[in-house]
């Protein structure tokens, strides 16, 4: 008798449960904004405007990814631990078996809930949320079900092994029932083709879809702009909030038609007006609530992309048939889609703030920069030479005609830096810093006019003060800017 109760309030549920959608959906023939049955359903429960909840109701909502995964799992043990207990024919399982199984129930109940204070914003696929959210209220029933009957047939001792193969068919149902939720909800979440996004070719002929697109491949030229160019790169930056499966704002932006429409936004698009287009102000706005992308403000280049789009546009025809052999698209918008996604954009308010503290950086630096020179030239000793101003005149007018660009006595030039420390020909290190004596430059510019090796060899000596100058260059360290290119100045 009592198991007889038991099928019948198990018939009644299953039966209130299949009637609820019709109860709370809407009539045949209403326009596509009608609300969903089940967002219906949980509004009017909950006392809420479809579209316009409460912001502590949304609140609760985005706690529904993160509970939805454990009554899965608990789900998944206790479906083995039974199945265990029915293969070794154990009974002291009952307890733990049981507790999971209650465990999956309340968080199942929890995430549920959840999911449905999410679903109260109606901006979601009509059919998915529908049968994400109905699908969702029967796995909880059923492993409700399967609970409340463990629990019962433990009260009474009276549990037979019947009774544990029907308790496994139930949750095996539960199991493949929340498959198909799960499918949706992540449907919902990243698009209806986020599971065969990366799928082989061959898993995609099977479900009916064409091949992959090597995104690398070359653009045909006879696409027109909106099919090679723009509409990948909304499937990129837009679909996820904005196409079949979820619509925020009413906006779809998936297909030609709904781009058109609109959504609930007038000015979408602005012929030849990015400015005055709603698309472009979205994207370069610095309102952190309003940014679309909501990760934050895109790189410059997709901004620039998006607003080359529409600014060179007449009418619906340029915007989405002008084939790109026609467009002069410029050849950074045609890898526009190439590129790697940066792990996250930075909203537009802390985009300019990084720009504004880089740019105090800089003038910090320039100022440290200054001050720093001024500081070295505040402490020089009294004497001390400069090579741009004391050494670099001598050279040019002395040394570079025969030791520069275009002549190498001796196989030594004079001109940059890179040169004047390498030996030429005599094999003589000509400057070691520090050290005038050692360095062969100074023992050739002291010779006397009647030896041979004398440098210059022409003109005369250099002067005891020019002399004294390159010998105190040398003994400071022989420093000679790397960027400097000394010239032939030499008396013609």
């Amino acid at each position: 008798m009592k198991t007889n109760k038991r099928f019948l309030t198990l018939s009644l549920l299953c039966a209130f449960m299949c009637i609820l959608p019709s109860i709370f959906g809407g009539e045949a023939g209403e326009a596509p904004e009608t609300v969903p049955s089940f967002v219906k359903f949980v509004t009017t429960i909950f006392g809420q405007d479809p579209g316009a909840p409460a912001d502590f109701f949304v609140f609760l909502g985005r706690f529904h990814p993160l509970a939805l995964h454990l009554p899965i799992g608990m789900l998944v043990v206790a479906f083995f631990m039974q199945a265990f207990a029915l293969w070794k024919k154990r009974d002291d399982l009952h307890f733990p078996y049981c507790f999971v199984l209650g465990c999956s129930f309340v968080f199942s109940m929890v995430a549920v809930l959840f999911g449905s204070f999410l679903a109260m914003q109606n901006d979601y696929n009509p059919d998915l949320i529908n049968r994400h959210g109905w699908g969702g209220l029967l796995f909880s029933a059923l492993v409700g079900i399967a609970f409340f009957f463990k629990l019962s047939f433990l009260k009474s001792g009276q549990e037979k092994v019947v009774h544990k193969k029907i308790s496994l068919v139930v949750m095996f149902i539960a199991l493949n029932v929340m498959s198909f939720v799960g499918h949706d909800g992540g449907s919902l979440t990243h698009g209806e083709e986020y599971l065969f996004d990366y799928a082989p070719n061959w898993v995609r002929a099977i479900t009916g879809r064409d091949p992959k697109v090597d995104p690398n491949a070359p653009i045909d030229p006879e696409l027109s702009v909106y099919e090679g160019l723009v509409a990948p790169f909304m499937k990129n930056n837009c679909y996820e909030c904005h196409s079949n499966a979820k619509m925020k704002g009413k906006l779809r932006l998936d297909t030609v038609e709904f781009i058109q429409k609109g959504g609930k936004n007038e000015g979408l698009i602005v012929h030849g007006k990015a400015a005055d287009s709603l698309l472009y102000q979205l994207m370069v706005t610095n309102d952190e609530d309003e940014i679309m992308p909501p990760e934050g403000i895109l790189p410059q280049d997709d901004l620039d992309f998006v607003k080359w789009w529409i600014d060179g546009s007449k009418n619906d025809k340029d915007l989405f048939e002008k084939k790109i052999k026609d467009a002069n698209v410029p050849q950074r918008f045609m890898d526009i889609n190439k590129r790697a996604k940066s792990a996250k954009p930075a909203h537009a308010k802390e985009a300019a703030a990084v720009e504004e503290v880089k740019q105090q950086v800089e003038e910090a630096k320039e100022v440290a920069e200054t001050a720093v020179a001024a500081a070295e030239e505040m402490i020089k000793p009294a004497g001390a030479v400069d090579f741009m101003k004391d050494i670099a005149p001598i050279f040019e007018s002395r040394c570079v005609k025969c030791h520069g660009e275009k002549k190498q006595k001796g196989e030594y030039r004079l001109d940059k830096a890179e040169f004047a420390f390498t030996a030429g020909d005599s094999e003589e290190a000509p400057i070691v810093k520090g050290d005038a004596a050692k360095s062969y430059l100074v023992t050739l510019i002291k010779m006397t006019d009647d030896d041979d090796d004398v440098m210059p060899p022409k003109g005369g000596v250099l002067t005891a003060d020019q002399i004294a100058k390159i010998e105190a260059w040398i003994k400071a360290g022989a420093d000679f800017p790397a960027d400097a290119a000394l010239a032939d100045k030499s008396k013609k």
